[in-house]
């Protein structure tokens, strides 16, 4: 999937940070709207006609202690969007609307620039075109920029859980593993590429087929 940043996008909501001086930056936020050729979920096709816009806002609030210290207490929410015009979308159902998900973050420093979080997240289809999915999802990430600068890998670990609803359109509630890597890429004075690599796993009824559940 290729897709182009409008403006600061994270595929994990983005932590608040805080800045010096009188406003102590305790709420960051951030709006984006990417446009995608062509739109995958964890590797489960969704749609690759027509025009694919994804807009997205999120709040990020520092709750206590210092941004990448130990005891930094973060909470982000926020809503992320798919507008289609192809066959999921305006020449399909007739509406634009696609996907909607809204979802709720609350992290902890444990130092060293790592990080854990939990997030709920639900996935609707304002246009029917899924039944809703509602999920938990565990994250463990490191920044490792600090200590590797523009060679920094920033890996990660994401375990999610399906609490209602499945993302395949199976018959059971899914558990997800991905491993992952953020931060990947080249950096110059006017430009900088990045390609995150990510390996996504079912642990459990995530990629139901006729055949049964497949791990990769």
């Amino acid at each position: 999937m290729m897709a182009v940043g409008i403006m600061s996008l994270s595929a994990w909501p983005a932590f608040a940070q805080s800045s010096a001086g009188p406003n102590a930056g305790a709420i960051r936020l951030t709006a984006s709207m990417d446009y995608a050729s062509a739109y995958f979920f964890r590797g489960i096709a969704q749609d690759d006609t027509g025009v694919i816009l994804q807009p997205n806002v999120d709040a990020g609030i520092s709750l206590s202690g210092e941004d990448g210290g130990r005891g930094h207490v973060f909470m982000n929410v926020g809503t992320w969007n798919s507008l289609h015009t192809g066959v999921t979308g305006s020449d399909g159902p007739g509406e634009l609307w696609y996907e909607s998900r809204f979802y709720s973050t609350l992290g902890v420093g444990l130092g060293g620039r790592t990080t854990v979080g939990v997030t709920f997240t639900a996935y609707t289809s304002p246009n029917g075109m899924f039944g809703n999915v509602n999920e938990i999802s565990f994250r463990l990430a490191v920044d490792d920029s600090g200590a590797l600068g523009r060679a920094a890998l920033k890996p990660y670990v994401l375990l999610a859980q399906e609490l209602d609803g499945q993302a395949d359109g199976g018959a059971h509630k899914g558990t997800y593993l991905e491993l992952g890597l953020g931060g990947p890429g080249f950096s110059r004075s006017k430009w900088s590429l990045t390609v995150p690599v990510r390996v996504g796993l079912s642990l459990g009824d995530y990629y139901e087929s006729l055949a049964g559940d497949d791990t990769f």
